[in-house]
């Protein structure tokens, strides 16, 4: 885990720099706001559909693909997230931002340098993301069900992989900008009981 440096060690920002910054954390928040929200709805409709199992008796065929399709958009939002291309938004894009501006002999390098690592442990969820979205989203793979195979991943998993991705991102930002981004999954909590709210209608 890497250690949080804390703001004073950061060096100066110029306006400039420090309002790229800004608008990389403000763009990372939004983002993984909306795959806490997706992720919460997938697992109130779960839960929902466990608690009334009769609404996939009436709904054979619509709930499943609801389903799928809040977990395809989740892959799109964490893909977003881990993407390598250069100039995005993203995780990589806002480490390798945070060390040119630092410089490489700051403190911040070494931070850098390990949540890097993070990213890119090979056996990681970070890696069935990426693999996922690189095979199916971005590509519109017709073996989809393939990727599911090699790469499976349920609702806990998902969920260790948005804290862990929700950690790194926070890590990132307090000691670039001194900005806490830190609620994100606690306000969306509440999509749970909307996706659950919605099979108890159906079955009512």
């Amino acid at each position: 885990m890497a250690a949080a440096l804390g703001s004073s060690q950061a060096m100066p920002l110029n306006e400039q720099q420090k309002a790229n910054l800004e608008a990389d954390a403000e763009a990372l928040n939004s983002t993984l706001c909306a795959a806490w929200r997706i992720f919460y709805l997938m697992q109130g409709l779960h839960r929902g559909a466990n608690e009334y199992p009769e609404t996939l008796e009436r709904c054979p065929g619509a709930l499943p693909e609801i389903w799928r399709a809040q977990f395809w958009t989740l892959v799109t939002c964490t893909g977003t997230i881990l993407d390598r291309t250069r100039n995005t938004q993203s995780l990589p894009a806002l480490l390798a931002r945070i060390r040119r501006y630092f410089g490489e002999g700051s403190d911040l390098s070494g931070l850098v340098a390990d949540l890097e690592a993070q990213l890119r442990k090979p056996d990681g969820a970070f890696h069935k993301i990426e693999e996922w979205r690189h095979r199916v989203v971005a590509h519109n793979a017709r073996d989809g069900i393939d990727v599911f195979g090699d790469h499976p991943m349920d609702l806990d998993e998902i969920e260790a992989m948005l804290d862990e991705l929700t950690r790194l991102i926070g890590e990132a930002i307090w000691n670039s900008i001194a900005v806490h981004y830190y609620h994100q999954k606690e306000a969306s909590q509440e999509y749970a009981e909307h996706g659950r709210a919605m099979i108890k209608r159906i079955a009512s």
